[in-house]
C-alpha cells in the first residue's frame, strides 16, 4: 500500500488533481483505486428522488458496449437498490458498504435475484456525496467476492480525499449535463485515449 512517504503517492495525487477538469477524470480515479482495491465493476451516478439516475461514467463490457443488465437497472431496478433507497431516505457523505444498507433478507429480494447476483455478484461499496436538492453523486465499486478487512480499512482511510475530489469534480459534471441537455456535448470520458 502506498504511503505519503512514497514519491509515487504524490504523483498519484498530482495526476488526480490535474485530471479534475478533464473528460477522463473518473477513469483516472478508478484506475488508481483499482491498484489498491480489487473490484470488478464500477459506475459513477447521480441519484435523484425525482428522476432516473444520471450516468457520469461507467465501465463498459469488453467489446465497449453497454451492459444490458445495467440498462435495465437504469430503467427501473435502481428503485429497488438498497443504496438508492438509503440515499433517498437520508443522503449522507461518506463510504457505505452493502452490509450497511441491505435488508436482512437481501438474497431473497427481487433486486438481488434479478440484478445484483447477476451483475455485481457479491459485494459493493459506494463513496457518496450529497450535492443538494436530494441528489447524491455516487462512485460504486462492485466485487465478485467480499471485500477484505484490509481493503475496507484502506477505503475508509482514503475516503476524505476521494469525497473531496468528487466535490471538486462536480462543476465539470454539472456543465456536461447542462450541455447535453441542450444538445451540445463534451468529449466522452477517455476520449483522449486515457481509459
Amino acid at each position: 500500500m502506498l504511503s505519503v512517504a512514497d514519491p509515487l503517492w504524490h504523483r498519484v495525487i498530482g495526476n488526480l488533481v490535474d485530471a479534475l477538469d478533464k473528460p477522463n477524470f473518473w477513469n483516472v480515479l478508478v484506475r488508481y483505486l483499482n491498484n489498491w482495491i480489487g473490484f470488478d465493476c464500477w459506475v459513477v451516478l447521480r441519484f435523484s428522488r425525482e428522476a432516473k439516475p444520471v450516468v457520469y461514467a461507467e465501465n463498459r463490457a469488453e467489446d465497449g458496449s453497454v451492459d444490458q443488465l445495467f440498462a435495465d437497472y437504469l430503467n427501473g431496478y435502481y428503485l429497488l437498490d438498497p443504496f438508492f433507497i438509503a440515499c433517498s431516505d437520508g443522503p449522507r457523505a461518506g463510504l457505505l458498504r452493502l452490509d450497511d444498507v441491505a435488508p436482512d433478507n437481501f438474497e431473497a429480494e427481487d433486486y438481488y435475484q434479478r440484478y445484483f447476483r447477476l451483475n455485481i455478484v457479491t459485494d459493493e461499496v459506494q463513496f457518496n456525496l450529497p450535492v443538494g436538492d436530494g441528489n447524491v453523486v455516487v462512485l460504486s465499486l462492485g466485487s465478485k467476492r467480499r471485500y477484505s478487512a484490509a481493503e475496507l480499512f484502506l477505503m475508509q482511510t482514503i475516503e476524505p480525499w476521494v469525497i473531496a475530489l468528487m466535490r471538486q469534480r462536480g462543476a465539470f459534471d454539472e456543465l456536461h449535463e447542462y450541455r447535453v441537455a441542450r444538445g451540445a456535448t463534451l468529449p466522452s470520458p477517455g476520449a483522449n485515449g486515457d481509459t
